[in-house]
């Protein structure tokens, strides 16, 4: 965890001015998050919580940079919003499992590692809905990103038994390559009685 809190630390070390612009698959799918809380994970210094929160969802942001989040807390406090963060490495699955349940998800710019997808059904309610947004391979090919770190084509569609895919999309954002996914939670049959 260290020697990661350390390099991202350092990347937002370096960082100066305004919040990034949010990113753009965020913007087009938060009008169909259901309204209420988003857990946003790797948010980095914030830039899709903060659009998040100042569209009335209350955010809870997690990531391992307590730098990061410092920025985040003061870009909020200068618009007035409140953010809950906390810092943490998303491999410590006791500290995600004790988050708790929220309405929706989003996973921006960072690839899910598959024992935290498998807590995806304890961190989202039923009816809840998950924003993925991760690199994909042509990053790598275009731009020699890790592809460690880029998803294959298509790799989440059946990554997250007992949610269903809304949208799916490649896409080319600022210079990135990205595939977008939108999830929703199914919500658990009831049987009722004649």
């Amino acid at each position: 965890m260290e020697k990661d809190r350390t390099k991202w630390n350092q990347k937002f070390s370096d960082r100066h001015g305004e919040l990034n612009e949010p990113e753009p698959f965020v913007v087009q799918t938060a009008g169909l998050l259901r309204p209420g809380s988003v857990l946003d994970l790797a948010s980095g210094d914030g830039r899709n919580a903060v659009y998040l929160a100042d569209n009335g969802f209350s955010v809870t942001a997690v990531d391992i940079s307590d730098v990061a989040l410092k920025r985040l807390a003061q870009f909020a406090k200068k618009r007035q919003l409140t953010i809950q963060n906390r810092q943490m490495d998303l491999n410590h699955t006791e500290e995600i499992d004790a988050l708790g349940a929220f309405d929706n998800l989003l996973a921006c710019h960072y690839k899910p590692a598959l024992d935290l997808l498998d807590r995806f059904p304890l961190l989202v309610r039923p009816g809840g809905m998950v924003i993925l947004c991760v690199f994909n391979l042509r990053q790598h090919h275009e731009h020699g990103f890790s592809s460690r770190y880029c998803a294959q084509d298509e790799e989440y569609l059946n990554a997250l038994p007992g949610f269903e895919v809304v949208q799916y999309e490649k896409m080319n954002s600022n210079g990135n390559y990205l595939d977008g996914y939108l999830f929703c939670r199914k919500q658990p049959i009831t049987k009722t009685h004649p």
